[in-house]
């Protein structure tokens, strides 16, 4: 999206990728345009829970023990990010970012004529209990005052929109603005192709480091020599801390894993995305096929995945899809570039004035490609940007 952005303001694009378009995080997410995900995961009702997600293996969100001393400095900033005025803070930032949402993907799948993969049907969270529903309220406040429009259906509503759903769901919060991507990796596919329709080009090389002149990035180190360039855009994802050190910025960027399971015959009818507000999965339907996707680990980025993660998810969606069948499931993990305080890195570097990031969107990459592309666009091009970027600034850390 940031490639097709710039092409749209007349640069020269180069990607510079070893792994080839969508075959990281693009390839096995869980397909939402999330513009109701305004905000942050660290809050003030999570933090509380924190501690028994840690050392409860069976939690949505788990951390590998032989790394927990090096999420220390990560953990420290998650838990001061949830503070109250923080959480406020960060979710009208966030939100002004997910205004630009579809704004900035409408000309993009437009142009790559992907339009009948994205399905607006809107997003439920399913809540199995009225404890649940009073515990959300004050999140579901906050989004309304950011204008997010929701709706709140009981258990007879529920049934009639979603009967494959169990009745132990007694209440749903819907997200009408949401849509759904039915093949996400697919969709990024269509993106590229037209991507390279308009000139661009993708070289299938590592980018190791670069070489700078004063203030300025003259070229990006490969594994097998140089390249010259005028401006550069650090969007690698999990992988982008590393690039972003070799250009003084020190990010605190963390792989947060996150797993899928894809159900081609689920036996059963899904229109709507669903989210279980209690166990925190993601049901997305996608095409005939269902998708299972979420939780979160907290691990190295070379760490081999952790077969049990694929169990629990199957293990909950059950609970809320007790018809769903499993034949020929296929499993997947990937890695979510993860901020503390939710808010992506966007913006110029505080060094290299041809230097710009984009990356750490957490669990709204997917959603805010569009608008993160856009406003790189609009920066390199010294427009001025669409929204203002300092609160997604390297230099608030």
């Amino acid at each position: 999206c940031t490639a097709l952005h710039l092409i749209r303001k007349n640069w020269e694009v180069t990607i510079i990728d070893p792994n080839g378009p969508a075959s990281m995080a693009s390839s096995g997410n869980a397909g939402l345009i999330a513009v109701s995900h305004v905000t942050p995961v660290s809050s003030p009702s999570i933090l509380k829970e924190v501690p028994r997600m840690i050392v409860d293996s069976n939690s949505s969100l788990v951390i590998r023990y032989t790394y927990l001393p090096n999420l220390i400095p990560w953990l420290f900033r998650f838990v001061m990010a949830g503070r109250p005025k923080q959480y406020i803070k960060h979710s009208n930032s966030l939100s002004e970012l997910l205004k630009e949402t579809f704004s900035a993907y409408e000309p993009l799948i437009q142009e790559a004529d992907c339009i009948n993969f994205v399905k607006r049907k809107g997003l439920i969270v399913a809540l199995t209990s009225d404890v649940a529903l009073d515990k959300i309220q004050p999140e579901i406040s906050l989004k309304e005052s950011l204008g997010i429009r929701i709706k709140i259906f009981d258990q007879k509503q529920i049934q009639n929109i979603l009967p494959v759903l169990d009745n132990s769901v007694r209440h749903a919060i819907f997200y009408e603005d949401v849509s759904h991507v039915t093949d996400p990796y697919k969709f990024s596919l269509k993106l590229f192709e037209n991507f390279i329709k308009k000139g661009g080009k993708i070289l299938h090389k590592k980018a190791e480091d670069f070489i700078t002149e004063k203030n300025r990035i003259k070229s990006i180190v490969i594994e097998d020599g140089e390249i010259q360039t005028d401006s550069v855009v650090i969007c690698a994802g999990a992988w982008s801390k590393i690039l972003a050190a070799k250009l003084g910025s020190k990010v605190p960027l963390e792989t947060e894993r996150g797993y899928s399971v894809s159900l081609p015959n689920p036996g059963i009818k899904l229109d709507h995305p669903v989210i279980s507000g209690e166990l925190r999965f993601c049901a997305t339907p996608m095409g005939k096929s269902v998708r299972l996707a979420g939780t979160v680990e907290l691990a190295a980025l070379d760490d081999p995945p952790n077969e049990k993660r694929y169990e629990l998810m199957i293990k909950h969606a059950l609970k809320l899809f007790p018809s769903l069948k499993l034949s020929g499931a296929s499993y997947w993990m990937g890695h979510r570039p993860s901020i503390p305080d939710s808010l992506p890195v966007i913006g110029r570097s505080p060094i290299f004035e041809n230097g710009f990031f984009a990356f750490g969107h957490g669990h709204i990459g997917l959603t805010t490609a569009a608008a993160t592309g856009k406003l790189i666009s609009e920066l390199a091009s010294d427009l001025e940007t669409s929204i203002d970027l300092k609160p997604f600034s390297v230099d608030r850390f």
